[in-house]
């Protein structure tokens, strides 16, 4: 059954943030600062985070790594897709898997549309622009 993609503008103190157990980030570090989260939960493997917030026990998921490969996202995203959940580059674009091994961007994975301040606290973090 397709999620229904919350359009409102959200609480970011109300995400339940997901993020990685084993690749620390000062910019996963600067998010949860900045959003002050009602939950954190560590978890391994991208697409086991993609399921959690799928199933609706997590809200909000950023993959950093510039380099995360597209084997690693090809079933999640197909996943997410159909179930109406959110899984694309920073920007907002689709991921693509028409070139190389690895995507160039960080990765979001999200039960909801972020509004555009939320989108430009994310760019702020990747350019280096904390608003801390």
């Amino acid at each position: 059954v397709p999620i229904a993609i919350k359009k409102q503008k959200r609480d970011y103190s109300q995400l339940r943030l997901i993020i990685s157990r084993s690749s620390k980030s000062k910019r996963q570090s600067q998010l949860i600062a900045e959003i002050n989260p009602l939950s954190v939960v560590h978890q391994s493997s991208i697409g086991l985070k993609a399921m959690l917030v799928m199933e609706g026990k997590a809200d909000f998921y950023v993959c950093w790594n510039r380099h995360m490969k597209m084997w690693d996202t090809a079933a999640p995203y197909a996943i997410i897709q159909a179930s109406g959940a959110l899984m694309s580059h920073l920007d907002g674009v689709p991921l693509s898997y028409e070139e190389g091994i690895a995507h160039s961007q960080p990765i979001m994975v999200a039960n909801f549309e972020p509004d555009g301040d939320f989108m430009v606290l994310l760019k702020n973090i990747v350019d280096g622009n904390s608003l801390l």
